[in-house]
């Protein structure tokens, strides 16, 4: 298998480890802040941006995820 090949290889193994967790974790957590901010406005009745907080706390993790991503590939595509 050639160098090139070998690193579309790796490529491909790492999305699949790195973005079928991150999904699950955005559905379940997205799922988690709708339900809860929903009560929270019922019972409250304070009107809060949940869904912005989520989106922020999205970006900072997602681009700290995006480092390690990056870093992986870019380790094992060196050893290829």
């Amino acid at each position: 298998m050639r160098a090139k090949e070998l690193n579309q290889v790796i490529f491909r193994q790492l999305v699949i480890y790195y973005i079928c967790p991150f999904a699950g974790a955005v559905l379940l957590s997205g799922g988690i802040v709708g339900f809860i901010s929903h009560n929270f406005v019922k019972y409250s009745g304070i009107q809060a941006p949940s869904w912005s907080y989520f989106g922020l706390a999205l970006l900072l993790f997602g681009g700290v995820y995006l480092i390690y991503f990056i870093a992986t590939y870019h380790v094992g595509a060196k050893d290829a």
